[in-house]
């Protein structure tokens, strides 16, 4: 079972995110996080989808990056599936 962390759960794309992990029985929802959420919240999870603001995204992969170098062999996929960020 693959476990889902999703930024941005409370928006229109995050919710229907939301939706569709909770219906496939392959996935487990793991963190919603919305706007006033602590973003450790995702770690641990072995997919963060992320549908947040662009100012969101560095912190995030910040976190993602400086969480990967202290464990090693954590690995993180992440979905972004916004724009206005690279």
């Amino acid at each position: 079972m693959i476990s889902v962390a999703i930024l941005g759960a409370s928006g229109r794309m995050g919710s229907l995110t939301r939706e569709l992990v909770d219906a496939d029985p392959n996935l487990k929802l793991h963190a919603a996080l919305g706007s006033g959420s602590d973003l450790s919240m995702m770690l641990g999870a072995d997919v963060v989808v992320d549908f947040t603001l662009p100012d969101v995204s560095p912190k995030m992969v910040s976190l993602c990056n400086r969480k990967r170098s202290e464990d090693c062999g954590w690995h993180l996929w992440l979905v972004r599936g916004q724009i206005g960020w690279c």
